[in-house]
C-alpha cells in the first residue's frame, strides 16, 4: 500500500469510489456536527446543494468554511446560487452568533 495525491489522471476511479461511498452511507456527508448541507429546490426536485462547516483546525473554529456547492447545469443563473449562498451565511451567522467568526469560501476551478 501506497499514498499519494490524486491528479487528473485519477479523475475515474476517484469518482467511482466517491459514488461507491455515497451509495453505502448515503447519510455520511448529511449528518456532521460540523457541517450543514443546504439544498436549494424546484418544485420537489434537488437542484442545488452547498455545505457550509466549521474550520477543522481548533483555533479556526470561529471560521465557517463553504466547501462545495453546485446547481445543476439547467438552473445555472437562475439565482439558486445566490439563494444558497445567502441561507448558509444565515445559518453560519445564527450558529457562531456568539462568537468573532468569520466565513472564508474556498474556490476549485
Amino acid at each position: 500500500m501506497y499514498i499519494r495525491r490524486l491528479t487528473a489522471n485519477d479523475t475515474k476511479p476517484y469518482t467511482d469510489i466517491r459514488l461507491k461511498a455515497s451509495k453505502d452511507h448515503p447519510d455520511a456527508r448529511l449528518e456532521s456536527g460540523n457541517a450543514i448541507v443546504l439544498g436549494a429546490f424546484e418544485k420537489d426536485r434537488l437542484i442545488g446543494i452547498l455545505k457550509i462547516s466549521k474550520h477543522s483546525l481548533f483555533k479556526l473554529r470561529h471560521i465557517a468554511v463553504i466547501g462545495s456547492m453546485y446547481i445543476s447545469p439547467k438552473h445555472r443563473r437562475s439565482g439558486a446560487g445566490k439563494a444558497l449562498l445567502t441561507e448558509a451565511i444565515s445559518q453560519a451567522a445564527k450558529k457562531m452568533k456568539d462568537t468573532d467568526s468569520s466565513i472564508s469560501l474556498l474556490l476549485n476551478k
